[in-house]
């Protein structure tokens, strides 16, 4: 049995991005930062493809060693975020998340596969607004 393909899908519900090789997360064992980030609506639920179908059309690329995320979609420029990645990738291998140092980012409620969890908010004004435009919910 062989591999041909393999994708990795840095914002849940999003597009994926092909590559060629990609670190596991040395805990869970899957791939690393695969459905890491999501979009989160007005009421703090995160937005799935099945109710915004526009969120397939979102392409986000990884680049780890600058811990930046680009996302790009029809009509729009380019949007390019720099991302919490506390540990910088060292030999394909990152620490375990709870010994990554706390994000500076502020954190809000949220509501993944109907649990209460908190995450970060990346991006500020500039990028809600991007997405918006992008996918159709403010």
């Amino acid at each position: 049995c062989r591999v041909l393909e393999l994708f990795v899908h840095p914002l849940k519900s999003c597009g994926g991005m092909r590559v060629r090789r990609w670190p596991l997360d040395p805990l869970s064992g899957r791939l690393l930062y695969d459905r890491e980030w999501g979009l989160a609506g007005p009421s703090g639920t995160l937005l799935r493809s099945t109710a915004h179908p526009r969120l397939a059309l979102l392409r986000p690329e990884l680049d780890l060693a600058a811990g930046l995320l680009t996302v790009s979609a029809p009509g729009l420029a380019t949007l390019t975020l720099s991302l919490p990645l506390e540990e910088k990738q060292v030999h394909s291998r990152v620490a375990p998340r709870a010994a990554r140092s706390p994000s500076s980012s502020p954190e809000e409620s949220l509501t993944l596969c109907g649990e209460e969890c908190y995450g970060a908010v990346v991006g500020g004004p500039e990028a809600a607004l991007w997405f918006e435009r992008a996918v159709g919910v403010p």
